[in-house]
């Protein structure tokens, strides 16, 4: 492989973002817990985690932050939802990196 046409692609910086942003295993088990719920869900979903309130806002505040689930505020509580959107994104974009390996690398 020519590694010096190799060149770092905008979709390569927003997978990288995407990974580093879901390598903390309770946010992959609050993300887990948001679509599994398949729609809106309040901070309560997340006591089944064991981890106290304080922990589980600053985690969905970061998620928010990094675009990783949306909130909407109402009557004073807050919802949150996985961002289908980056989800459907990233999904193709790990696709495409995991495809790429298969194709390097064929089964002999």
């Amino acid at each position: 492989m020519d590694f010096d046409n190799i060149k770092i692609l905008e979709s390569d910086i927003e997978l990288s973002h995407f990974a580093r942003a879901i390598a903390i295993p309770v946010r992959i088990s609050m993300i887990r817990l948001i679509i599994a719920q398949g729609t809106w869900v309040s901070h309560d979903v997340f006591s089944v985690i064991g981890l106290g309130p304080v922990t589980i806002e600053r985690h969905l505040k970061a998620m928010v932050h990094l675009g990783l689930i949306k909130e909407k505020h109402y009557n004073r509580k807050t919802s949150y939802n996985i961002n289908e959107e980056v989800f459907l994104k990233m999904a193709g974009e790990f696709t495409e990196l995991f495809d790429f390996f298969k194709r390097m690398h064929p089964k002999e």
